[in-house]
């Protein structure tokens, strides 16, 4: 997911804190608790409920446990009607194609597991989303990757101006997509032989015939939490807004980088959740960061209070700015990238041959 990739190590990493000497961590009786990530909005769906438990604290994101066999519905408080989502896949449930939230309602997740415990997030209205009004980008040289040379070191800031609505609360979260296209050459793939140690051809199948896995679309995301700094705010206005950097490197722009940003609109409980997080990885590159709190977010139990759940439901509204950015226009020369003789979707990480609708 574009969000919470790492809400299911939220619990464990509360009970080990902030340090900076080496200690012995004691033996820590787990108890894996419900973890919801969704980010419903007004675009047309299908929309995506992702229901994991927490885990030990560790890197390794492939071996997080989804809750299958849950019930999942959305209820439209105004309009009183219910909507039920559909299990795709394990822990990942989805609205009808044709559905999306109406700005000025108000909504409510509820959650059945399998074991007959409710949970239930707390009911929010639909704000609006503003708009935004400029998104810039800014060569920043030299401000990445100081200690690997090998790594690329130039950088695309990304900067916006934004605004809200006159009377609303206006609470924003800003979150971005970049796309590139990328093109490898697996028919030229080779392996060597045990019998001749030698190289002999071993194309993969897929590039045969109109190769399917040379060309691929891969997309970078924002990688940090970033909310609207409200007590700033003049006149509704967000201006010069940091949201990121994009690495400048052959692959990403060889061709051409495509980069989309989201305003979406927060209730104050989805506000309060993203701006701690936010807090949280601003303060993990801080010697004097504050001990880590556990970040429960605006899910409850209803079978039995004590139960503990964590994540975040947000029921918002979007806007949107997006632009390509061009090799002609970055003031460094961007070199042919590479020969890659494999498959493309196995060498990028979140790489697909389905090229874009608005590529």
């Amino acid at each position: 997911m574009k969000t919470l990739k790492k809400i299911g190590i939220v619990a464990a990493a509360a009970l080990i804190g902030s340090c900076v000497d080496p200690f012995d961590v004691p033996k820590i009786n787990f108890v894996p608790q419900l973890a919801v990530d969704a980010t419903i909005t007004d675009e047309t769906g299908p929309h995506n409920v992702t229901l994991t438990y927490t885990s030990k604290l560790s890197n390794d994101y492939s071996n997080r446990v989804f809750v299958s066999g849950a019930i999942v519905r959305i209820k439209d408080e105004t309009a009183d009607i219910t909507t039920g989502l559909v299990e795709t896949s394990p822990g990942k449930y989805q609205t009808p194609a044709n559905w999306s939230v109406v700005i000025g309602r108000e909504y409510t997740l509820h959650i059945q597991l399998a074991d007959g415990r409710e949970f239930r997030s707390d009911t929010q209205k639909v704000k609006p989303a503003g708009e935004i009004d400029t998104l810039q980008l800014v060569y920043l040289p030299n401000s990445i990757n100081q200690d690997d040379a090998a790594q690329p070191q130039n950088a695309l800031g990304i900067y916006i101006d934004s605004r809200g609505i006159a009377g609303e609360s206006n609470f924003f979260r800003w979150r971005w997509t970049g796309t590139y296209e990328v093109e490898t050459d697996p028919a030229s793939k080779t392996r060597i032989d045990p019998d001749c140690m030698c190289e002999v051809p071993d194309p993969p199948a897929c590039s045969f015939g109109l190769c399917s896995c040379c060309i691929c679309w891969v997309n970078d995301f924002s990688s940090r939490a970033m909310v609207s700094n409200n007590q700033l705010s003049t006149d509704n206005a967000f201006y010069n807004v940091f949201l990121g950097k994009i690495p400048i490197e052959p692959f990403r722009f060889f061709k051409k980088y495509h980069i989309e940003i989201e305003q979406l609109s927060l209730s104050e409980s989805a506000y309060q959740f993203w701006k701690l997080v936010q807090a949280q990885q601003q303060g993990a590159t801080d010697i004097f960061q504050p001990n880590a709190i556990k970040i429960r977010g605006n899910i409850q139990a209803v079978t039995n209070p004590n139960d503990e759940v964590f994540g975040v439901v947000s029921f918002s509204a979007v806007a949107k700015a997006s632009r390509f950015i061009y090799r002609h226009e970055l003031p460094v020369t961007i070199l042919e990238p590479p020969l890659i003789r494999e498959d493309c979707r196995i060498v990028f990480r979140r790489a697909t041959n389905v090229k874009p609708d608005f590529w």
